[in-house]
């Protein structure tokens, strides 16, 4: 995967010159045709200038190995001085071919070059790009301190010189080295960062970047660290879909967000046994293999084989799963994917022994575990040489500092001993300057009564225009304000219960949540502790940003409270609310924000809630569940039984409709799913929303 990432960035970075003379626009488009007419017009050329410009074009525009190979090195032997830049470009093209034919030292070579030349004229964005590739194949050379050396000093050019985008990718560089080499906890955090710098730009493709690292990021045997990768993939997913049309580094990283979310789904099955993720597996495949056939890119026919044989392993289709494996072998025998190798050997360890095949079971569990041994011996030496990488590279920084600093002292000490020099001189020309300036002052004196209404003009002019930048400023003041209450909007919907959340811990439920203004004060939450299920709906007594801050407060502390129970533990509502209230900030709980928390366990609701109530229709009859937070209330229910959980700003919406909510209520537990939402809508949308509006509905 890294290699696959980093071969399509270093194409897509490539600066983009026109030939438009020999190619027609429209069609250019097309790189086939396009390199096509280049070699056409290429063996018509006849002078030199000529075929190193054609050269130049054709290894830029061309992603074949063999082309690019021959007309870089073509185009180096016939340069004559006249445009160093060409130069380093071809020098950094013929550095990729010999990179993709695995010749490193060459490679390594050539991109040292190529360094060279930008760092003279200054093109700092081309230096980290190689820089980051060089870092690669000093990897493939199992040549770890100056794989790390290249990569942090791409990092620290990148931090020094260049822009946002340059920075997100050397950190998703390091990020993808760390994580190939099992680094977790490094490579979660220099993701993080990447994604934290993407954020504050708004930049969608980088930002997909990073959440796709995090994305690939997580403990196999912890469900919760899962579940937190598989929100980074939708994250990324998200992202990348915004750019990845028209970007194939970004195309490709959202094939690899697939991937990753086929994994997690199949890795969550195997952990929870819940037919459901598979189904989610099976759906993101079905995405990879529409997204890949639509567009083209390096190694897809290996790649969707090898999440195809993920989605039949969780199916229980060993037969064709094992089919597929040995399809995926040959594949990687013949393009030479040996990173693939240790998940291989792996799958067939496991197929092999699910098809109870102990012999070739066992024989490829311990040539998996050769693979695991050296890995490890791989993965310390990687760590070793990643601290040695940035002590070097620190020092190095720190020399150029002092060195710096020495050239600051004696650029001082020269223009003291100037500013001495200059002050003697500086006198007798203040004495000069006095004289001609009261002799210029004496002759404006006389000018100024007649300048005087024309300059009065001006200055009305000149507030004419100020009043108007500053209506400019306040329109664009307003769309930023407005973009961010947009942005904040998103980011409350990824914090609250999904629908796929809530459908997974009750089925049957239903939920309305319709904001007054763009974000919420009101939040819903539901999640399983082992057998128990928790249900909490909560809303702040103010509306917009300030009662989205209160709620969001309140739904974190929940989370974090819910998150550290045991599932042997007994749960109390009350207990949970009253801890909840102690997490919150003095501002918060001065809000009188309201929450109802219910937990269910076997046929038995215990609730609680502060400021708010909920409704529970059983045999027909309506029971009000007024709440304590200082107490637990304990009601037996049954299937058929309805409950109707709604937060405080709903209920004064609805009270403002209609005098008696509890006729709501019975209506919507004689409905369907999706007729109550039609009921929700009929009873509501007749009038003008002036609350919050949550309503969460269950169906024992």
């Amino acid at each position: 995967m890294l290699r696959r990432a980093i071969t399509l960035f270093l194409l897509l970075m490539m600066p983009q010159l026109t030939f438009s003379q020999e190619i027609d626009d429209e069609e250019g488009d097309d790189g086939e045709y396009a390199v096509d007419s280049l070699l056409r017009v290429y063996a018509l050329a006849k002078s030199d200038t000529s075929r190193l410009r054609l050269c130049y074009e054709i290894a830029k525009e061309s992603n074949n190995v063999d082309i690019v190979d021959k007309y870089a090195m073509e185009g180096i032997s016939l340069f004559s001085g006249t445009d160093s830049i060409m130069l380093a470009k071809l020098y950094q093209y013929y550095a990729w071919s010999q990179s993709y034919r695995e010749n490193f030292e060459i490679s390594v070579q050539y991109y040292k070059k190529a360094i060279s030349l930008y760092e003279k004229y200054e093109l700092y964005s081309e230096m980290c790009t190689s820089y980051n590739n060089m870092g690669t194949d000093y990897y493939d050379m199992k040549d770890y301190s100056n794989a790390w050396k290249s990569l942090y000093k791409s990092l620290n050019i990148a931090q020094e010189h260049c822009d946002t985008i340059d920075i997100c990718y050397c950190y998703s560089q390091i990020a993808n080295l760390y994580t190939a080499n099992k680094m977790f906890v490094q490579a979660q955090e220099t993701a993080l960062k990447s994604f934290e710098i993407a954020m504050e730009t708004n930049q969608n493709g980088e930002m997909g970047d990073a959440a796709s690292l995090l994305s690939g990021i997580y403990d196999e045997d912890d469900s919760t660290s899962i579940r937190t990768a598989i929100g980074w993939g939708m994250k990324s997913e998200v992202y990348l879909g915004m750019v990845a049309d028209t970007d194939d580094y970004f195309g490709t990283r959202l094939t690899d967000t697939y991937g990753n979310l086929i994994v997690l789904y199949k890795t969550l099955h195997d952990l929870t046994g819940n037919k459901i993720y598979v189904d989610s597996a099976a759906f993101y495949l079905s995405m990879l293999k529409d997204y890949a056939s639509k567009n083209e890119f390096h190694d897809d026919k290996l790649f969707i084989l090898i999440n195809t044989i993920h989605v039949k392993h969780a199916k229980g289709k060993y037969k064709e799963a094992l089919s597929d494996l040995q399809k995926a072998e040959n594949i990687m025998k013949e393009g030479g994917y040996g990173y693939y190798k240790i998940w291989l050997y792996k799958e067939y360890y496991i197929i092999y022994k699910m098809l109870d095949d102990i012999p070739n079971a066992l024989k490829y569990f311990e040539m998996h575990q050769e693979i695991v041994a050296e890995n490890n011996n791989m993965q310390a030496a990687m760590e070793a040489a990643a601290f040695d990488a940035r002590t070097s590279v620190e020092e190095e920084n720190r020399n150029i500092m002092n060195d710096k600093r020495l050239k600051i002292e004696e650029l001082e000490a020269s223009r003291e001993h100037y500013q001495k020099t200059s002050t003697t001189i500086g006198i007798i020309i203040a004495t000069f300057l006095t004289i001609i300036i009261v002799i210029f002052l004496m002759l404006r004196h006389a000018r100024e009564t007649n300048a005087t209404l024309s300059y009065h003009s001006e200055e009305i002019q000149v507030q004419q225009e100020m009043i108007l930048m500053e209506s400019e400023n306040l329109v664009d003041k307003h769309r930023k304000i407005l973009q961010s209450m947009n942005y904040a909007r998103r980011i409350q919907m990824a914090t609250i219960c999904s629908d796929e959340e809530l459908l997974e811990v009750f089925p049957s439920a239903m939920y309305c949540y319709r904001p007054r203004e763009l974000v919420s004060g009101d939040w819903y939450w539901a999640m399983k502790i082992g057998s128990k299920k928790v249900l909490a709906v909560g809303g702040s007594a103010r509306h917009g940003v300030p009662g989205a801050l209160v709620g969001m407060l309140t739904l974190n502390a929940l989370k974090d409270t819910l998150g550290q129970m045991s599932p042997m533990s007994p749960a109390s509502p009350s207990a949970i609310l009253r801890t909840v209230r102690s997490k919150l900030p003095e501002a918060a709980k001065s809000n009188k924000a309201g929450a109802t928390l219910c937990i269910f366990s076997h046929n038995r609701i215990k609730f609680a809630a502060i400021n708010q109530n909920a409704m529970l229709i059983k045999d027909g009859e309506p029971i009000l569940m007024k709440g304590d937070q200082n107490k637990d209330e304990f009601y037996n229910v049954q299937t058929g039984d309805f409950i109707l959980v709604y937060s405080a700003s709903t209920k004064r919406e609805l009270l403002s409709i209609t005098p008696d909510p509890n006729i709501f209520c019975m209506e919507m537990s004689r409905l369907s799913t999706e007729d109550q939402m039609k009921h929700i809508n009929k009873v509501f949308l007749r009038h003008r929303q002036s609350e919050d509006l949550t309503v969460v509905t269950v169906k024992l």
